[in-house]
């Protein structure tokens, strides 16, 4: 591990860490330390820290392909299934290693990917990409929890919800790009699967999502009777 690799990896947990700490404070998920670290630090804004292939082997041990796998395996470690005092030694272990040290790498690495411009067409595409997602995901949680027999404004807090969860989508832009360099490599295609402004505009539309689900949850919940 070359010197360069380290001051890397420690700047980039550096921040990590200290952005979650003050997100957590106000209630925020912590994907967002990751992604705003690897913004901060990355090519989108001061470039102290560039891509490099030892940072990409650390942030695949956090997912990529191996995440469904991961899902199913997570399935077995549950309090339903197995000793509550093995699950806890387990989720304790895992947990620290996968939130403290290969999430935060893997969110801020997906950041590097990011190209931010006040081109108009980005800025329009990203405009569009954001309002469809979070309208997809309220409009799909709050007919799906109308389904299950929740009221009409209990529904729609679950509906604004499911803007929270980004994790998954930054895990496959991720897979992707690593499959579109592979193919890209082997000739077997000519250009990447995903452009450079469609990358930015999905990673950008996670991250706004992310952020404005906490906020809109806090309004709804106050105007929703328990």
């Amino acid at each position: 591990m070359n010197e360069h690799l380290i001051i890397s990896l420690l700047l980039l947990l550096s921040l990590a860490w200290a952005l979650g700490a003050v997100f957590a404070r106000f209630g925020m998920p912590s994907v967002l330390a990751g992604l705003l670290a690897g913004f901060i630090l990355g090519p989108p804004g001061l470039n102290l820290v560039a891509p490099s292939p030892s940072l990409g082997f650390l942030a695949e041990l956090a997912g990529l392909h191996l995440i469904i796998g991961a899902f199913l395996a997570g399935q077995f470690v549950r309090k339903e299934i197995m000793d509550e005092t093995v699950y806890e030694r387990i989720r304790e272990r895992f947990a620290g290693l996968s939130f403290g040290f290969l999430l935060p790498i893997f969110f801020a690495t997906l950041a590097f990917h990011v190209r931010l411009s006040l081109d108009l067409h980005l800025l329009i595409f990203t405009g569009v990409v954001v309002l469809t997602a979070m309208s997809g995901k309220f409009v799909g949680g709050t007919m799906g929890a109308r389904l299950a027999g929740f009221e009409r404004r209990q529904a729609m807090v679950i509906g604004l919800g499911m803007n929270g969860w980004g994790a998954v989508e930054l895990v496959i832009i991720g897979v992707v790009i690593k499959l579109s360099g592979e193919l890209v490599g082997q000739g077997k295609i000519s250009e990447p699967l995903l452009t450079e402004s469609q990358v930015s505009a999905l990673v950008l539309m996670v991250f706004i999502t992310t952020l404005v689900s906490p906020i809109l949850l806090c309004w709804a919940l106050r105007r929703t009777p328990v």
